[in-house]
């Protein structure tokens, strides 16, 4: 099958997401506009990779899923992405007036269908100015900036391992909204993680181990 969903200014908005905390605005961490390192999406690929990969995102018409919508304007935060309704546009195929678009993303490390669409890991950034990581102190290209004011950045092996050690110790926090997640390590305010599948990254063991309650990681 075709794969469906026209392409976004890939460039343009990825340098614009990568840069914005989950609700857009801005942000204490560094512009990815500037640095060596060009930006990129990150999503859990489940199948067949079973890993972190560069994604690509898509838009299409919410109302038809077809790929003919032509956008008003691109996302300029991670807010106009995640949430329906936020970005409109003009659908051009034939007897529908849908006017909503719909992101969805793509893993980027092999050829994919219409149907495989992948979760966005919108924490992960690349790490465009070297931060270092809050934990270990190395500079990493990839890393998960928490999101708390300061937006404190943990490279992706220490997040694993911080991960697995609050898992072991039954420390994970409940949250009404969001399950049992995890808050950044500094005890900053209104920190916890919201999209529960970046505990992806611990591996399918330690997920099993993980209590769900809330959202699934299916």
């Amino acid at each position: 099958n075709r794969e469906r969903g026209r392409d976004v200014n890939q460039r343009q908005v990825t340098g614009s997401l990568a840069s914005l905390p989950e609700t857009g605005g801005s942000s204490g961490y560094p512009s990815s506009s500037v640095g060596s390192k060009p930006p990129a999406f990150y999503v859990y690929c489940k199948n067949p990779c079973h890993a972190l990969q560069p994604g690509k995102i898509r838009v299409r018409c919410a109302a038809c899923k077809s790929d003919t919508l032509l956008l008003d304007q691109d996302p300029s935060g991670w807010d106009d992405v995640l949430r329906s309704g936020r970005i409109r546009g003009r659908c051009q195929k034939e007897g529908c007036t849908g006017q909503s678009a719909e992101f969805y993303f793509k893993c980027s490390a092999h050829p994919t269908d219409e149907k495989d669409n992948s979760v966005p890991l919108y924490l992960i950034r690349t790490n465009t100015e070297n931060v270092p990581c809050i934990t270990c102190g190395d500079e990493r290209d990839k890393v998960l900036v928490f999101p708390c004011t300061s937006m404190h950045v943990m490279c992706i092996e220490c997040f694993v391992e911080y991960s697995i050690t609050k898992l072991n110790d039954r420390r994970f926090i409940e949250t009404p909204s969001h399950g049992y997640t995890l808050a950044c390590p500094a005890g900053c305010e209104n920190s916890h993680i919201h999209e529960v599948h970046h505990f992806r990254l611990l591996g399918p063991e330690q997920v099993d181990r993980k209590p769900r309650g809330g959202m699934s990681l299916t």
